[in-house]
Protein backbone atom coordinates (compact mmCIF):
# COMPACT_ATOMS: atom_id res chain seq x y z
CA UNK A 1 0.00 0.00 0.00
CA UNK A 2 2.77 2.40 0.95
CA UNK A 3 4.56 1.75 -2.61
CA UNK A 4 1.09 2.61 -3.77
CA UNK A 5 0.60 5.71 -2.29
CA UNK A 6 4.46 6.78 -3.33
CA UNK A 7 4.34 5.60 -7.45
CA UNK A 8 1.19 8.07 -7.03
CA UNK A 9 2.54 11.19 -5.54
CA UNK A 10 5.80 10.34 -7.66
CA UNK A 11 3.77 10.45 -10.81
CA UNK A 12 1.48 13.55 -9.99
CA UNK A 13 4.98 15.09 -8.75
CA UNK A 14 6.63 14.51 -12.47
CA UNK A 15 4.20 14.70 -14.67
CA UNK A 16 3.09 18.64 -12.90
CA UNK A 17 7.09 19.57 -13.33
CA UNK A 18 7.19 18.57 -17.05
CA UNK A 19 4.39 20.81 -17.99
CA UNK A 20 4.13 22.22 -21.40
CA UNK A 21 5.75 25.71 -21.71
CA UNK A 22 3.83 28.11 -23.98
CA UNK A 23 5.02 31.85 -25.49
CA UNK A 24 3.45 34.89 -25.90
CA UNK A 25 3.14 34.98 -29.58
CA UNK A 26 0.80 32.09 -29.29
CA UNK A 27 -2.20 34.02 -27.89
CA UNK A 28 -1.58 37.04 -29.41
CA UNK A 29 -4.47 38.15 -31.74
CA UNK A 30 -6.63 35.19 -30.63
CA UNK A 31 -10.37 35.34 -29.74
CA UNK A 32 -12.18 31.99 -27.16
CA UNK A 33 -15.20 31.91 -26.24
CA UNK A 34 -17.06 29.61 -23.42
CA UNK A 35 -20.73 28.96 -22.63
CA UNK A 36 -22.55 27.51 -19.38
CA UNK A 37 -25.89 27.47 -17.71
CA UNK A 38 -27.87 26.32 -20.68
CA UNK A 39 -31.43 26.80 -19.57
CA UNK A 40 -34.88 26.58 -20.65
CA UNK A 41 -36.35 30.16 -20.38
CA UNK A 42 -39.37 29.78 -17.12
CA UNK A 43 -43.28 30.48 -19.14
CA UNK A 44 -41.84 28.99 -22.67
CA UNK A 45 -44.36 26.19 -24.14
CA UNK A 46 -43.85 24.63 -27.08
CA UNK A 47 -44.83 26.83 -29.74
CA UNK A 48 -42.82 29.71 -27.80
CA UNK A 49 -39.93 27.50 -27.09
CA UNK A 50 -36.40 30.02 -25.02
CA UNK A 51 -33.25 29.24 -23.87
CA UNK A 52 -30.56 31.21 -22.03
CA UNK A 53 -27.22 30.59 -21.38
CA UNK A 54 -24.33 32.57 -20.33
CA UNK A 55 -21.41 33.40 -22.50
CA UNK A 56 -17.82 33.98 -21.79
CA UNK A 57 -14.87 35.47 -24.06
CA UNK A 58 -11.29 36.16 -24.11
CA UNK A 59 -9.24 38.12 -26.48
CA UNK A 60 -5.75 38.68 -26.15
CA UNK A 61 -3.69 41.64 -27.68
CA UNK A 62 0.07 42.47 -26.70
CA UNK A 63 -0.49 43.76 -23.67
CA UNK A 64 -3.84 43.27 -22.87
CA UNK A 65 -6.45 40.12 -22.30
CA UNK A 66 -10.14 41.33 -22.77
CA UNK A 67 -12.74 39.23 -20.98
CA UNK A 68 -16.80 39.93 -21.95
CA UNK A 69 -19.33 38.29 -20.45
CA UNK A 70 -23.00 38.47 -21.38
CA UNK A 71 -26.36 36.30 -21.12
CA UNK A 72 -27.83 35.07 -24.23
CA UNK A 73 -31.26 34.35 -24.99
CA UNK A 74 -32.41 32.25 -28.10
CA UNK A 75 -35.83 31.73 -29.60
CA UNK A 76 -37.22 29.10 -31.55
CA UNK A 77 -40.51 30.96 -31.85
CA UNK A 78 -40.61 34.06 -29.63
CA UNK A 79 -43.84 35.02 -27.68
CA UNK A 80 -45.58 37.57 -29.36
CA UNK A 81 -46.35 40.02 -26.77
CA UNK A 82 -42.48 40.04 -26.94
CA UNK A 83 -42.08 41.43 -30.25
CA UNK A 84 -39.14 39.84 -31.00
CA UNK A 85 -38.13 37.76 -34.19
CA UNK A 86 -36.82 34.58 -34.02
CA UNK A 87 -32.99 34.87 -33.09
CA UNK A 88 -30.09 35.52 -30.20
CA UNK A 89 -30.23 38.57 -27.73
CA UNK A 90 -27.42 39.35 -25.95
CA UNK A 91 -27.24 40.93 -22.42
CA UNK A 92 -24.03 42.39 -21.18
CA UNK A 93 -23.17 41.23 -17.68
CA UNK A 94 -19.21 42.59 -17.53
CA UNK A 95 -16.01 43.91 -19.98
CA UNK A 96 -12.90 43.77 -18.04
CA UNK A 97 -9.18 45.10 -20.28
CA UNK A 98 -6.67 43.46 -17.96
CA UNK A 99 -2.90 43.81 -18.57
CA UNK A 100 -1.26 40.55 -18.15
CA UNK A 101 1.86 38.67 -19.05
CA UNK A 102 3.10 34.73 -18.65
CA UNK A 103 4.92 33.11 -16.21
CA UNK A 104 6.65 29.74 -15.81
CA UNK A 105 5.73 29.32 -12.05
CA UNK A 106 3.40 31.47 -9.59
CA UNK A 107 3.60 34.40 -9.25
CA UNK A 108 3.16 36.60 -5.44
CA UNK A 109 3.32 40.31 -7.28
CA UNK A 110 2.13 41.57 -10.27
CA UNK A 111 5.32 42.62 -12.28
CA UNK A 112 4.25 45.15 -15.05
CA UNK A 113 7.40 45.61 -16.96
CA UNK A 114 6.54 42.08 -18.75
CA UNK A 115 3.25 43.20 -19.72
CA UNK A 116 3.99 43.21 -23.76
CA UNK A 117 7.30 41.25 -23.75
CA UNK A 118 7.29 38.84 -26.55
CA UNK A 119 10.25 37.04 -24.88
CA UNK A 120 7.96 35.62 -21.74
CA UNK A 121 6.82 32.18 -21.79
CA UNK A 122 5.32 29.65 -19.00
CA UNK A 123 2.34 28.04 -18.17
CA UNK A 124 0.46 30.55 -16.20
CA UNK A 125 -1.20 34.05 -17.17
CA UNK A 126 -0.61 36.20 -14.99
CA UNK A 127 -2.76 39.39 -14.64
CA UNK A 128 -4.88 42.66 -12.72
CA UNK A 129 -8.14 41.46 -11.46
CA UNK A 130 -11.19 44.50 -11.28
CA UNK A 131 -9.78 44.78 -7.37
CA UNK A 132 -6.28 45.50 -8.31
CA UNK A 133 -5.53 41.85 -7.36
CA UNK A 134 -2.50 39.69 -8.97
CA UNK A 135 -4.07 36.62 -10.05
CA UNK A 136 -3.28 33.93 -12.30
CA UNK A 137 -4.43 30.77 -14.02
CA UNK A 138 -2.83 27.56 -15.09
CA UNK A 139 -2.42 26.80 -18.91
CA UNK A 140 -3.91 22.91 -18.98
CA UNK A 141 -3.71 23.18 -22.86
CA UNK A 142 -3.25 25.57 -25.58
CA UNK A 143 -3.74 24.38 -29.36
CA UNK A 144 -5.20 25.60 -32.37
CA UNK A 145 -9.09 24.63 -31.13
CA UNK A 146 -8.84 24.75 -27.60
CA UNK A 147 -7.60 26.63 -24.64
CA UNK A 148 -7.97 25.34 -21.22
CA UNK A 149 -7.36 28.10 -18.55
CA UNK A 150 -7.81 27.38 -14.69
CA UNK A 151 -10.91 25.43 -14.91
CA UNK A 152 -12.27 27.55 -18.01
CA UNK A 153 -12.54 25.39 -21.31
CA UNK A 154 -12.66 27.66 -24.27
CA UNK A 155 -13.09 27.34 -27.93
CA UNK A 156 -11.67 29.13 -30.27
CA UNK A 157 -13.28 31.30 -32.69
CA UNK A 158 -10.53 33.93 -34.30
Amino acid sequence: MKRLIFIAIFSMAFADGYSQTYNHSQLIGTKWITTWGLRRIPGSTKTNLGFSQYVGTLEFTNSEMKESYYKEYSYIRPPKEHNLRPNKYKTSLADYNRPYYLSPSVPTTFDSLKVGDSRCSGNYVVFKSEFNKTEHRQIATLNDSVLILGSYHYRRIK
